[in-house]
Order: structure tokens, then sequence, then C-alpha cells
């Protein structure tokens, strides 16, 4: 049985975060105990190092809290906080495969060989310079017949960039601005599944 994946702080300081700006905004007749919550989970947060992992007893208080915004305070949540903990953990995993090489280092080997084989292209297309454009919806493609695709550009959790449903950016010039170098005629369309 493999180990669980450690949790960081930073997704306990994210959670909380969520949580008190959600009791800041209640106007319900539970508001005080929600504001009670959002501000132990706060303190109990403060000061930590959010790429820093979590000791297990931490991470089980975690789960808890987690558990009880999504429980608990579930009309004051619903709509605000995800009920999967785990979406939270993996929005921490890509900023630190994406971001601080410290916290990158701490992340277990098996974790990065993982990232590094499986997770550094994009899910469904891939970015491109030139050559055979993606067809997404056939739009973009019909309309640029009979121009060149210079770059694609599409949905990438490690980049940040959330195009739409898995969209795809293309850019495309005309065959004569390409050898006029006239890169202000540069077209670009977008596309998504």
């Amino acid at each position: 049985m493999s180990e669980p994946r450690p949790l960081w702080w930073h997704t306990a300081i994210t959670l909380a975060k969520i949580i008190d700006r959600v009791a800041h905004e209640d106007r319900s007749t539970d508001a005080e105990n929600l504001k009670h919550f959002a501000k132990e989970t706060c303190e109990w947060v403060q000061d930590k190092d959010p790429w820093t992992v979590m000791p297990r007893i931490e991470a089980d208080c975690l789960h808890d809290v987690h558990k009880r915004a999504t429980s608990e305070f579930r009309k004051q949540t619903r709509f605000r906080l995800s009920v999967r903990l785990e979406d939270y953990e993996n929005a921490t995993l890509i900023l630190i495969a994406s971001g601080n090489d410290n916290a990158y280092a701490t992340l277990p080997e098996t974790t990065r060989k993982d990232i590094n084989s499986n997770y550094l292209l994009p899910i469904r297309t891939q970015h491109q310079l030139f050559g055979e454009p993606i067809d997404i919806q056939g739009n973009a493609r019909w309309e640029n017949e009979r121009n060149h695709l210079l770059l694609q550009l599409t949905f990438d959790d490690l980049m940040f960039w959330d195009f739409g449903d898995c969209g795809v950016y293309q850019f495309w010039i005309s065959p004569e601005d390409l050898a006029a170098g006239n890169w202000s005629s540069v077209n670009i369309t977008f596309e998504c599944h």
C-alpha cells in the first residue's frame, strides 16, 4: 500500500481564506457560528509556511475542517467551496510543480517522476509552432483554409491557462503577409471542445 500523498500548508491556508470570505459575506441567521469557525481556522493556519509539508496530525485536522465546512455550513459554502478537498490539494500541487523550487523539492520522488512523465504536456492538444493545426470545431480551420498556422496555444494546467472548455487559441497569417513580414495582419481564433 502506498503512502498518502503529503499535504502542504498552502492547501489549508487556501481553504481558510475561502471559509473566511464566505463567513464575512454571510447574512444568514447562522452567520455568527460560521464567523467563529472561520476565525478558528484562520488562527490555525496563521504564520504557517505555505510550502511546508503538514504533519500527519495537522493533515487529519485539515480533513476535519473541510468536512465541517461542507457539512455543518453547507448552506453557506455549497456554491463557494468544493466538496472535494482533493481539488485544493491538486491546485497546490500545480503551484508547486510550476513554481517555487524549494517547494518542488519537497515533493516525493515518485510524485516528481509522475509529474515529469505524465503532466508536463497539455491534456488534449499540444502547443504548436507552424504545421498542421488541430481541428476543434472546424470554423477556425475553414476560415483560414489558405492561411498558415503560426502558433497554437492550448488549455494548460501547469501554465495556468484556463481557456474555456479545454480551448485553443490559434494565430494565422496569409502567405502574402508571411512573405512580406506583415505581422500586424495576424488573425487570432479561439475554439473550445
